[in-house]
């Protein structure tokens, strides 16, 4: 520490009776106020994202539980409709099949004239 008592000893203190002396709180009370303000903003905005959050996870827990059931429900219908129509289609070709054998049955019995 040597040095430092030759450097108090070359230093001129005259320089400093020159810096000013009435300094003022860069932080005043209007900074405070709005600082908690601004703090209490963003406390509320919090709480609205949060129970937005809380909604959303709710409703989409809800939606997608809604779409694998309609999903599921699609996927078990699917096979029901195709032995449907499979059925229906050998059905409307029997009874076409039984309306062309019925009509040239009743043609081959309408007696010709001439």
């Amino acid at each position: 520490m040597a040095g430092l008592g030759n450097a108090a000893k070359d230093t001129d203190l005259s320089k400093f009776s020159k810096l000013p002396t009435n300094y003022s709180n860069p932080i005043t009370k209007k900074s405070i106020k709005m600082n908690n303000e601004y703090a209490d903003s963003l406390n509320a905005i919090s709480n609205t994202l949060g129970a937005i959050t809380n909604m959303t996870n709710e409703g989409a827990s809800a939606w997608l539980s809604w779409g694998a059931t309609l999903l599921g429900s699609v996927a078990s219908a699917i096979p029901a409709i195709a032995a449907l129509t499979t059925a229906k289609t050998a059905e409307a070709n029997a009874n076409s099949a039984s309306a062309v054998t019925g009509a040239v049955s009743s043609a081959a019995q309408t007696p010709l004239v001439g």
